[in-house]
């Protein structure tokens, strides 16, 4: 029997179908997970990151009316390098409630979620116009579960809010009314504003309008958001806050490094493999044949070249790999709908490309167990009494006006308000290390003994502490170890008081 007789056609048909069904499966499961992952992590402060420690801070700076962009170069070395309006948000909305900082985390994280199911709502919508119901709900599934979510997509950060502003912008950019476009150059520059490395949408949506031929709209929405944006940094820079252009760019000190992109790389690969398989079939589907995309086309390479570009950067991680997902799940919406035409064939590329998304989804939802059982670990663990208690005894030490603590752990470290020494370990660290940041007063405090307390998440007194990267820097753990010493360790937390040679300058 031929190769292209009815009975295989007919037969290659059910394949896809039955393929199609399995990953809808797969991916509703992964989603199922998320949500259970999303439930346990959005009301546990007690389990924050470093990264995201900083990020309430800057909320609480909003929320306190303390200037958001701070002289980083001198003591105390609180380094603000992202565009200000997802602090703003979340700032605002706590000084209207009143919130403690346990609340700042909770608005935030929850901002976060909120923009990731927006983003699947803009997906959905998207698709169901262009390719119907069942495309849609496929697309939606795509946007769950994914591994840049577990983390970035429920921590309180702007990543999860700008890709939504982001994708949304760039979406409206391209309408054919003008009201349309006037609101997708809006948006597009509220995204910027949440995080500058958004700035790819804009440019995504400004080479589709070329590509389509729409030069003239393409060189005014350019044009337009870059005014905008440029009047609001040098308003923002001489009326509000003079190092704002400085932090602005300060981002594109920190080095780039091949194993900090190896890592972020090959975590995105090793479970989320389908982001690269389903980009690549999207610029297919959307440069050919008679519903074709240039615009998504041209946003689904941009994206992916700056998420790989980036991710060398130090202190990268799958966040930078967020706005793929999206196009990831747009392209996966795009290849339901090619391989469910009616009087059609699959094509050989589509079922193999379909069948290494199946792959990749299996990975995730593995992986997505494993997240909400750590999730669920870490809850049990942070929330027990005992460790509740401590953390409450750190927080009302480090709020004490007349209290003196030095610490590396960012989440005690931000109680301290204004006083915080420098929020973020890891970017501290770095820029210390890299000659960004002179830390010759923070040094000659911990040598004059004028903290009462010091402590670390790792001992400060282990081989490998320098090899720790969110410790203290090497020349200030040195002069630790010399004025102060160990007191005692407690839920790993490592606690060192003035040494009885040491006296306060």
């Amino acid at each position: 029997m031929s190769v292209g007789s009815p009975f295989n056609a007919s037969f290659v048909r059910v394949t896809a179908r039955l393929l199609l069904v399995t990953l809808f499966l797969i991916g509703l499961v992964r989603a199922v997970r998320y949500g259970i992952y999303v439930f346990i992590r959005v009301q546990n402060p007690f389990d924050a990151q470093y990264l995201e420690s900083a990020m309430v801070h800057f909320a609480w700076r909003v929320q306190h009316g303390v200037s958001l962009y701070p002289d980083w170069e001198h003591y105390p070395y609180v380094a603000n390098f992202y565009a200000p309006l997802s602090f703003v948000i979340i700032g605002m909305i706590g000084r209207a409630l009143g919130t403690n900082i346990h609340g700042l985390y909770v608005i935030g994280r929850s901002v976060s979620v909120v923009s990731v199911l927006a983003t699947t709502l803009v997906v959905g919508f998207v698709l169901k116009r262009r390719y119907g119901a069942l495309p849609a709900l496929f697309g939606m599934l795509l946007t769950l579960g994914v591994c840049p979510q577990f983390g970035p997509g429920v921590m309180t950060r702007p990543d999860a809010l700008a890709d939504c502003l982001g994708l949304t912008g760039f979406l409206l950019a391209g309408g054919r009314r003008r009201t349309t476009a006037t609101a997708g150059a809006l948006v597009l520059y509220l995204a910027a504003m949440t995080k500058q490395t958004a700035l790819v949408y804009l440019a995504a949506a400004a080479l589709g309008l070329c590509i389509e031929g729409r030069t003239r709209r393409s060189l005014t929405l350019l044009l337009a958001v870059a005014s905008a944006l440029l009047v609001t940094v040098l308003v923002v820079r001489w009326a509000i806050e003079p190092n704002f252009v400085r932090c602005l760019l300060g981002e594109s000190t920190t080095p780039f490094r091949f194993h900090c992109w190896w890592s972020t790389v090959r975590d995105v690969a090793s479970i989320d493999p389908e982001f690269f398989v389903l980009s690549a079939a999207g610029v297919a589907l959307w440069s050919t044949g008679p519903r074709r995309e240039p615009g998504l086309a041209a946003l689904a390479v941009l994206l992916l070249a700056a998420s790989v570009l980036t991710a060398a950067k130090c202190g990268s991680g799958t966040n930078y790999f967020l706005g793929v997902s999206s196009v990831a799940a747009l392209a996966g919406g795009a290849l339901w709908s090619e391989m469910t035409l009616p009087n059609s064939r699959p094509k050989v590329w589509q079922l193999l490309a379909a069948t290494a998304v199946g792959g990749g989804l299996l990975l995730s939802t593995k992986a997505s167990g494993a997240y909400a059982q750590l999730a669920h670990l870490d809850r049990m663990l942070s929330t027990s009494k005992e460790t509740v208690d401590l953390h409450h005894r750190l927080y009302r030490t480090a709020e004490n006006p007349s209290s003196h603590l030095l610490t590396d752990d960012g989440m005690i470290d931000i109680h301290q308000g204004e006083r915080t020494v420098f929020a973020d370990p890891y970017r501290f660290k770095l820029m210390v290390e890299t000659g960004q940041i002179n830390p010759a007063r923070l040094r000659q405090m911990i040598a004059d003994s004028h903290y009462e307390l010091i402590i670390t998440s790792k001992d400060l007194f282990a081989d490998d502490y320098s090899s720790y990267d969110f410790g203290l820097p090497g020349v200030l753990a040195k002069e630790a170890r010399l004025h102060y010493e160990p007191v005692g360790q407690l839920y790993g937390r490592f606690f060192y008081s003035k040494r009885a040679q040491s006296s306060p300058h």
